[in-house]
Order: C-alpha cells, then sequence, then structure tokens
C-alpha cells in the first residue's frame, strides 16, 4: 500500500501529547457500550498525568506521524526486555481513520520490536464490537490466540513474520504534474519477502532535505539490516543502480514544496560525493541476468533523489552506525510508460536476491 502522505513513528514527548490532545476525539469504538462515548475534554492538568502515568508504567510512547502532523499514539507496553510486548493504538480523530494510516503505523512498529528492540513475541488486543482493530490487526500479521470476556486477544512472532534480515525500501511520491511514480508503482508490486530479507516499504516525499530527514530518523528507529532506495528516471530506458551521490542540490524544477536550489550543498562542510555501501555492480549483474534491461550509473542526478541518497548515506557514516554498519544503495527505475511495473518489481526482486 503507498499514500501521498508519508506516515512514519517519533517518539512522543511531553509537548506533542498536548498538541495531540487538543484536536483528539473519542472513538464510540473503542466503549463496550457506545452510549458511554462522551466527548473528549483537553485540559493540561489531564494531559500531565497521562504522561505521569505512561513514564511510570515505563511504556514507550510513539506518534504516528502524517507528514509534520501528529495523527495517532501507538504504546507498547507490558514490555519484557527481549521477550514480548504488547501493543495499541488509537488515532488521533475521524479524519485520520479508515485511510489505511494506522496499518501503515502498525507495521512500522513491528518493525520497530523486533528489529531494533529485538523482543520477538508482539501481543494486541481489541474488544469484540471494534472490528475495524480487528480486521487491521490481522491485515498486518496479527493471528487470534483467544476470546475471553469482551477481548479478543491476539499475537505474531518475528519468526512467523520476519525473515532473518530486514531491508527498508522507500519510494517517492509523484511529482511534476504526474499523477503517478514509476518508483512507487514498483515497490507495490515488490514481494514482502525475498529470500532471507523482509521487505518495509516506506514513501517519502520529493521535497529536498525533507526526505532525508525522514528516511534517516527512520532508520535510526527501525535499524533495517539494508537499505535500498528508489526513485524514478524518466529519461532512461534501464534500471540503474546509482553508484554515488553528491553533494549538490539543484532544482531542474521546483520539488513538491516549491523549492528551486540552484548549488547549494546537500550537507554544508560534507564530502564531494558518497559512494554506495551495497554491490550494485552485482546488483546490476543480476537484474540482467533475468532479461531484463540494467546499467551502471554514476549519475543520480542533482534532484531529490540525489538529495535522499547523500543525505542517508552521510547519516549512515555518522557515529550512531558505527557499532552496526548499514549498508545502503540507490536505484533509478524507468517511467512506467517505458518499462512495465511488473517488470520493474522483478528487476528489483532479482537486486534484492543478490544483496549479500
Amino acid at each position: 500500500m503507498q499514500m501521498n502522505e508519508t506516515v512514519s513513528l517519533r517518539p512522543m514527548t511531553p509537548e506533542m501529547y498536548h498538541v495531540y490532545y487538543r484536536e483528539y476525539q473519542n472513538d464510540p469504538d473503542l466503549f463496550l457500550d457506545r452510549t458511554q462515548c462522551k466527548p473528549f475534554i483537553y485540559t493540561p492538568e489531564w494531559t500531565d498525568a497521562y504522561i505521569r502515568r505512561q513514564v511510570g508504567r515505563k511504556r514507550i510512547c510513539l506518534a504516528v506521524m502524517i507528514g509534520d502532523e501528529i495523527a495517532g499514539e501507538i504504546i507498547l507496553k507490558d514490555i519484557v526486555p527481549r521477550r514480548s510486548a504488547t501493543l495499541s493504538i488509537c488515532m488521533k480523530n475521524d479524519r485520520f481513520k479508515g485511510r489505511g494510516y494506522g496499518t501503515q503505523a502498525e507495521r512500522l512498529a513491528i518493525a520497530y520490536v523486533f528489529h531494533s528492540l529485538d523482543i520477538p513475541v508482539l501481543y494486541a488486543d481489541s474488544i469484540i464490537p471494534n472490528l475495524r482493530s480487528q480486521h487491521v490487526l490481522e491485515k498486518v500479521g496479527f493471528r487470534p490466540l483467544r476470546t475471553k470476556g469482551d477481548f479478543k486477544y491476539y499475537r505474531i512472532e518475528r519468526e512467523e513474520q520476519e525473515a532473518r534480515r530486514l531491508l527498508l525500501v522507500t519510494c517517492f511520491e509523484p511529482f511534476g504534474g504526474e499523477e503517478t511514480n514509476a518508483s512507487a508503482q514498483a515497490l507495490a508490486l515488490l514481494p514482502k519477502r525475498i529470500g532471507d530479507w523482509s521487505i518495509l516499504s516506506f514513501q517519502l516525499p520529493v521535497v529536498f532535505g525533507r526526505a532525508g530527514e525522514r528516511c534517516s530518523a527512520l532508520i535510526d528507529t527501525i535499524r533495517p539490516d539494508a537499505v535500498l532506495l528508489l526513485g524514478q528516471a524518466g529519461g532512461r530506458e534501464a534500471v540503474t543502480p546509482e553508484l554515488i551521490a553528491r553533494n549538490v542540490r539543484w532544482g531542474r524544477i521546483p520539488d513538491n514544496a516549491g523549492n528551486s536550489p540552484k548549488g547549494e550543498p546537500v550537507i554544508p562542510g560534507g564530502e564531494d560525493a558518497l559512494f554506495a555501501t551495497l554491490p550494485v555492480e552485482a546488483v546490476t549483474e543480476a537484474i540482467r541476468a533475468v532479461g531484463l534491461p540494467a546499467e551502471l550509473s554514476a549519475d543520480a542526478g542533482l534532484y531529490v533523489c540525489n538529495d535522499l541518497y547523500y543525505s542517508v548515506l552521510h547519516a549512515l557514516r555518522g557515529p550512531a552506525f558505527a557499532d552496526r554498519p548499514i549498508p545502503a544503495a540507490f536505484v533509478h527505475v524507468p517511467s512506467a510508460q517505458t518499462l512495465a511495473p511488473e517488470q520493474s518489481a522483478r528487476a528489483l526482486a532479482a537486486a534484492v536476491a543478490a544483496l549479500p
């Protein structure tokens, strides 16, 4: 599933909680007796007390972000280190429900629990009348465990849900007045599991700086085993793994926020160029081996694709990843008119299978 808005998770701060609860609306589906659902009234005192309770119970609280807006809350509770935890989720109001945001947020939370917290078992529960919640839980891989009283209990295990390694694969939203982006179309068709890789997909905004910031923050949270960045190169006829990212921004057209930089650095003071840390030569050969066009490229352009690529490679060289390096590379796919999305997805599957 891909969306125009980017879904991400961030640690919930006290300031964020106050922003969140100012627009929060009680959800009747969270009440056994819907007539007991009363309008929620925000007060600073109630919110501060709520925050203290979460801290006292040693829960991990994550904000569900749609772009830069807080759309919901995920709580990880009953945490037993390296053994198990329990997940709960709540969206802020009706504006964020029924649009797939909660599903994507739960997928991100599962990856965070399994790979960053190294917890192999995750539980969840839902009151029996809340069929929407149960549908989402089952959609992301939770299995019904039992029904007791007014609740239905679920469980998901890392061994059955995830392969041995996690690969974060990103794509871009449409830009330049187009309705689709070939990278998003291809990623939507990519299997969720290839060999011993489990694929976590994430869509990024076509905005200088913002794409790199969001991707780097997600990498820092999820800690995948590798990162594969995707973009669309409309003028190319082959799938092109990129060898180099350059420390330059140049907007041949405005990005989706109207920015048109002309020669400024991606990272002031950074190296002129950074090289892929995944074997892009082997990836290129693997795509050719399945009969699809591929060419190794040393020019990712100077638009948002290159901006993202350089930002991520620079972030991954930082001290936060010194103890566990995470390799990354960028791959451009042609437009859907040049190479069908199904073919691009097959090329990417071959690329993933070739990763060490």
